[in-house]
């Protein structure tokens, strides 16, 4: 009788589905997350060399007025702040 043709319409794929875009989002959630760990922890060691370089000039301007006398008092000092330095250091990692 009639000879109808029906087209099958093709779908293109132009966007993305669903799953393709929770994909991409959670990709980017996990990097930015590694980024935020990685800039904390930056930030962190920012902050505690800060310190160091304060509590240095304290030292050495106690040496300047006078309240240190001897290089030993000195080399206690600046080995008991590195040694606070690192336990921070350590403490954070924890």
């Amino acid at each position: 009788m009639f000879n109808v043709k029906i087209k099958q319409h093709r779908l293109s794929h132009n966007g993305l589905t669903l799953i393709e875009m929770l994909i991409v989002v959670a990709i980017i959630v996990i990097i930015v997350s590694l980024f935020s760990w990685t800039y904390r922890k930056l930030r962190y060691e920012a902050w505690l060399t800060a310190q160091h370089a304060q509590m240095k000039q304290i030292i050495d301007n106690a040496v300047i007025r006078g309240a240190i006398k001897t290089p030993q008092q000195y080399e206690d000092l600046m080995n008991h702040l590195t040694w606070q330095i690192e336990q921070a250091r350590r403490q954070k990692l924890k």
